[in-house]
């Protein structure tokens, strides 16, 4: 009901150009991610793929949009449940003043920078294929990037966020 809200929201916003602001909490990663891969795992699995969440610190948190996170999240796993090969894994761990979650499969990776990738027009494209644009803009939003990692084989994508508590410059909505 939250994430139609949102979207409602978010319509509602679009009208003079913007979307709906940010509603700001601190959000524990485990339990974002845990949430995630819950969602997405009879996805992975219809697909015959297996979904894992490999944690370290169970205590690290960002501040930021609870709903914004999970789209983010979400469009990560959902980019390499589809397009890549064997397991999907959740990596997250916090160094330092920044929590790193990767999104690890062992497809083909990305075929060009993320950057590159999230400007790219949704032409010719449908409803489909800015996942990666929208999962940059919320972590920008969020005082966060989101990179490809160099990877042994397949995929590795990384959204970094910074821990909560720490001096974020976000850009506004």
């Amino acid at each position: 009901m939250r994430r139609a809200g949102l979207a409602l929201d978010d319509l509602h916003a679009a009208r003079a150009g913007c979307r709906a602001r940010d509603r700001l909490e601190t959000v524990p990663v485990a339990e974002l991610l845990r949430d995630a891969v819950a969602v997405w795992r009879p996805v992975a699995r219809a697909r015959g793929r297996d979904l894992r969440l490999e944690w370290r610190p169970a205590d690290a948190a960002v501040r930021g949009d609870r709903l914004r996170l999970a789209q983010a999240c979400g469009n990560l796993l959902a980019n390499a449940i589809e397009h890549g090969n064997g397991p999907v894994r959740v990596r997250s761990r916090a160094a330092g003043a920044r929590v790193r979650i990767e999104v690890i499969d062992d497809g083909p990776g990305l075929p060009a920078p993320v950057a590159a990738l999230a400007r790219r027009p949704r032409a010719g494209r449908g409803p489909r294929g800015r996942g990666l644009a929208i999962a940059a803009e919320i972590a920008t939003r969020h005082g966060g990037r989101l990179a490809a990692a160099p990877a042994a084989g397949g995929g590795r994508v990384v959204l970094e966020l910074p821990v909560a508590g720490q001096a974020v410059r976000a850009r506004p909505a």
